[in-house]
């Protein structure tokens, strides 16, 4: 099981890091880290309340969204219907996209986070939300498409009140 883990953990590091129009190397000088969005407690909520269906652990994936301004301080969060969790945050300057990918056979070659993502600022629910985001990552088989949504769709969230 490890060797599989740092095998997708890998794979998943390579997918970033190449792409067509990949342009996390370029100007990206935020100090973020991945501790700093999982735990947060209402991510961290989300993330129990959203158990990945693929069977296998969460991988995660950071992208610049260079362009794209968020408030310093806010975080908004998407879910996917397989349990992935994505998570939209400030460096500073601009968004920063943290999907926590559940693992897929065959995952790996490029990823890319398409244009128009949407995040909206909720009055029902405890943390703000993705409204709409799309992420592709390549695989062995093809793609897989990754369709984020606001978290009080589908199976819904203890944080949000409706």
């Amino acid at each position: 099981m490890t060797n599989k883990i740092l095998i997708l953990t890998t794979l998943l590091t390579l997918v970033v890091s190449c792409g067509k129009d990949n342009k996390s190397g370029q100007g990206y000088s935020g100090q973020f880290n991945y501790a700093n969005v999982s735990n947060n407690p209402y991510v961290s909520t989300v993330m129990n309340e959203n158990p990945c269906s693929t069977g296998l652990q969460r991988v995660g994936v950071q992208v610049p969204m260079t362009g794209f301004n968020v408030a310093p301080g806010s975080t908004y969060v998407g879910v996917t219907s397989e349990g992935d969790v994505a998570v939209v945050t400030s460096d500073g300057t601009y968004g920063v996209f943290t999907a926590y990918v559940c693992g897929r056979s065959g995952m790996g070659g490029n990823s890319q986070l398409q244009p128009g993502v949407v995040i909206n600022r909720s009055n029902y629910c405890s943390i703000d939300e993705i409204t709409s985001a799309t992420m592709v990552i390549g695989s062995t088989y093809g793609n897989f498409t990754l369709n984020f949504r606001a978290i009080h769709y589908g199976r819904g969230s203890s944080l949000c009140q409706y």
